[in-house]
């Protein structure tokens, strides 16, 4: 007498079980994806105001040293790359900063290692060669630039256009602010200037060129 042997069907999934993990799988990426981003952001940002603090202390640091802040570029050189320096390889020069510092993470088109360089960061240009303490607390140290061609610039100013133009919203439409006190903000155009724009300060009249 023969013996039947029943097949036995090993387990697995059915066309549909295997479509509603599918479909659970992107409705969490699509619920995922917002966040990752937006902590991504935060960490850009935050990596950014880290590298406009330790801007900030270095010009403190040159100012300790020279008696004044530095100029933001030297026009006397500037259309000889291999002569021109800014207010950037000032600092380097002095190690207080290092090149990386003045890229913003953020900026995947700063042209600090350019020459002439043009870093993510511009300095407020009415400060020119002053005296730290001509400035009040409140006003702006230096703040996110960019160039006409989207590489970097070493001039800010409150008209925000060429030669000083800024970015105004690398960071989720807004932008972080270097205050004279050292303190940085991320804020929007209007309440990082203040009323009246005032603070920007004011043209100091010297700027050493």
């Amino acid at each position: 007498m023969r013996t039947r042997h029943r097949r036995v069907r090993a387990p697995g999934f059915s066309l549909i079980e295997l479509l509603v993990v599918i479909g659970i799988i992107a409705l969490l990426i699509g619920i995922l994806m917002p966040t990752l981003q937006r902590v991504r952001q935060h960490s850009l940002r935050i990596q950014c105001m880290n590298n406009m603090r330790q801007i900030g202390l270095g010009l403190i640091m040159y100012n300790n040293q020279e008696g004044h802040l530095p100029l933001r570029f030297n026009d006397l050189t500037q259309n000889d790359p291999d002569t021109y320096w800014g207010y950037d390889e000032e600092l380097v020069r002095i190690k207080a900063c290092v090149a990386q510092t003045f890229i913003c993470p953020s900026h995947i088109d700063a042209g600090y290692f350019n020459k002439p360089s043009q870093p993510s960061y511009g300095f407020n240009w009415y400060y020119d060669y002053q005296p730290i303490t001509k400035a009040h607390s409140s006003t702006i140290m230096v703040a996110e630039s960019r160039g006409g061609d989207g590489t970097g610039s070493h001039r800010a100013d409150r008209d925000g256009i060429a030669p000083g133009q800024l970015d105004l919203f690398r960071h989720q439409y807004k932008a972080c602010w270097l205050y004279f006190d050292n303190h940085v903000e991320w804020l929007g155009y209007a309440d990082a200037s203040g009323p009246d724009l005032q603070n920007w300060g004011e043209d100091q009249g010297t700027h050493g060129n």
